[in-house]
Parts: C-alpha cells; structure tokens; sequence
C-alpha cells in the first residue's frame, strides 16, 4: 500500500494545519527511517535553506523518532527512492518538477509501498491532472493519484474550479486550500 499525502500549498507558513501536516511525517515512519527532500521544483540555491527549514519543522514535529534526511539529487533520484521510506516533494514550478520526474522510467512501481508526499506543485504532478497558479492554465500530471487537483483554493475559485472539472474526462476533484492537507492510500499494482 503507498500513502499519499497531498498539501495545499504555503508549507513555510507557521500554523496548527501546517504542524498537524508535518506531523504526518513521522506517524508511520520507523524509528531511523529516512525522509527523501526533493526540491527540483526550486532553484538550487535554494534547496539547503528549504532543507534545513524542512528538517527542523519535521524533527520538532516528531520528537519521538530518530530520522535521517537526504535531499533528492536529479542524477542518483532513482536509488535514493529506493532506500527512502518517504519521498516528499516540497512545492515550487510544477513544470519544472514534472519534467524531471517525467524522465524517470516507472517512478510509480519505485514509489510503492512508501509515502509519497507532494505540497502544491508537489501535489499537482502526482495528480491526474491539475490547474497551475503560477503559469493559470489546466494540465496533465503523472496519474499516480487518480484526481483532478486544485491547490491553494479558495471560494474565489470556483470559477476556475468549474473548469477544471470540464477539463478533459470526469475524474473525481481534490481541492486543497493552502495548509490543508489530504490522505490517500492506493494498493500497489502486483
């Protein structure tokens, strides 16, 4: 069984959603398990302060686990998931994250039976399809998550919600406020 936890977005944000969202990291996590942090969706200047930011947050979150942290690296991303027991992708340009995962030859059967964690465009690609804030348009994600996903949402949304329920075929809809966040196991495939 694979666990996906999807988030609205607005991680950095210091909030009782947010803490109760990181807290989920560690719920089913081993004593000594490891944390995947992947920030491809961000410029790489940026991923030690995100990380270090990430660590901290998790770790306060989840005093009663010992847990190790790697962040993700484009060129070893496939072994890394393979000795991570959770991959969290954290948000950013989902484009720029969706075309790097889009590369990886059966990145859904090296997901399962771990958890699998996406905020916001995090979230999006794992979706079926999704509508992007930043770039305002309606697109195809990888299709681990059988939704059509909508992060950041509000009730000045529905609009847009409205239309990303017409985009394409009928699959059920995901709205995920910022700080919100969504639980889904899915049976892996035998």
């Amino acid at each position: 069984m694979t666990k996906f936890i999807l988030h609205g977005g607005d991680t950095s944000d210091i909030n009782v959603d947010n803490d109760n969202f990181f807290k989920e990291f560690g719920k089913e996590l081993k004593d000594n398990g490891k944390i995947l942090l992947n920030y491809f969706a961000r410029d790489e200047h940026e991923w030690d302060r995100l990380a270090k930011e990430d660590q901290d947050r998790i770790s306060r979150l989840n005093k009663n686990k010992e847990i190790r942290f790697e962040i993700a690296k484009e060129d070893i991303f496939e072994k890394q998931i393979r000795l991570a027991d959770v991959i969290y992708f954290r948000g950013g340009d989902t484009y720029k994250l969706l075309e790097i995962l889009k590369k990886i030859k059966k990145l859904e059967s090296l997901f399962e039976g771990k958890i699998i964690i996406g905020s916001s465009a995090g979230a999006c690609v794992l979706g079926k399809y999704f509508y992007d804030n930043d770039y305002d348009k309606f697109d195809e994600g990888l299709g681990f998550v059988n939704f059509k996903i909508f992060c950041h949402y509000d009730e000045s949304c529905l609009e847009l919600v409205k239309k990303l329920d017409d985009y394409k075929e009928k699959t059920e809809m995901l709205l995920l406020p910022s700080y919100e966040h969504k639980i889904i196991y899915k049976s892996d495939s035998i």
